[in-house]
């Protein structure tokens, strides 16, 4: 495994932070099969994510990616979910480590509600979504390790409201979807499975904060991301 720590620094530290997932063992409850039960909060909140029903459990793997463990889908209806309700937002940014065994199937890895602030695999494109209508979209083929990054930003005009960054890269959209909307209705969380498209690939954390961060917080959370994974930034 990585060394880690190597800087006081930590994403859960700056403002507006509503959940922080690290996929290390101590972090995540197992049952008899080894599937995760519960995914535990590292940010202020302590909200953290739970699966009740044992045939919907992601499954949990060691030594996944560069040392660090990982919660596993085959592409199978399984998650961990928490209903917290976070009201109306106005801006978002939210994080993902993840890896997608393949980039045609129609996957999400992390959804809140009304797809808000979702990643969307399909048919070699990466979706970064505000709403179920709205959305950007760029080509994709990695089924490497990757940091993915979107905001959400009311602030900003049309399709302005959107970026989407790749291992610190930001992304230039090839199309985006209906007009991006001025606020967003937030509940429920979904990690592993989202609106019936189900991962196929590992995740290994995820964060989101309730706020459209700087583009120095992004960097700063990202260049976390990558000292953790060992994932490189572009």
């Amino acid at each position: 495994m990585l060394l880690q720590g190597l800087s006081r620094f930590h994403p859960r530290k700056l403002p507006n932070g509503v959940l922080w997932l690290e996929s290390e063992s101590k972090y995540v409850s197992l049952d008899g099969s080894n599937n995760a039960s519960a995914w535990q909060d590292r940010g202020i909140y302590n909200l953290g994510l739970t699966q009740s029903n044992a045939a919907k459990r992601l499954a949990y793997a060691e030594d996944q990616v560069n040392g660090l463990p990982a919660l596993v889908n085959n592409g199978s209806d399984k998650s961990l979910s928490n209903s917290i309700n976070l009201g109306t937002l106005t801006g978002a940014t939210a994080y993902l480590v993840v890896k997608y065994n393949n980039t045609m199937d129609a996957q999400r890895a992390y959804n809140w509600a009304n797809n808000f602030c979702s990643f969307l695999v399909l048919g070699n494109y990466l979706y970064w979504q505000s709403n179920t209508g709205g959305w950007g979209r760029v080509p994709f083929t990695n089924t490497q390790p990757v940091i993915l990054a979107g905001r959400y930003d009311a602030s900003q005009v049309g399709n302005a409201r959107l970026c989407l960054r790749v291992n610190g890269q930001t992304q230039n959209f090839s199309s985006y979807g209906t007009a991006q909307p001025d606020s967003v209705a937030v509940s429920s969380l979904t990690v592993g499975s989202g609106s019936g498209n189900h991962l196929n690939g590992l995740i290994l954390a995820a964060g989101f904060f309730s706020i459209a961060q700087s583009d120095w917080a992004c960097f700063k959370v990202e260049q976390y991301l990558s000292d953790w994974s060992g994932i490189s930034l572009v």
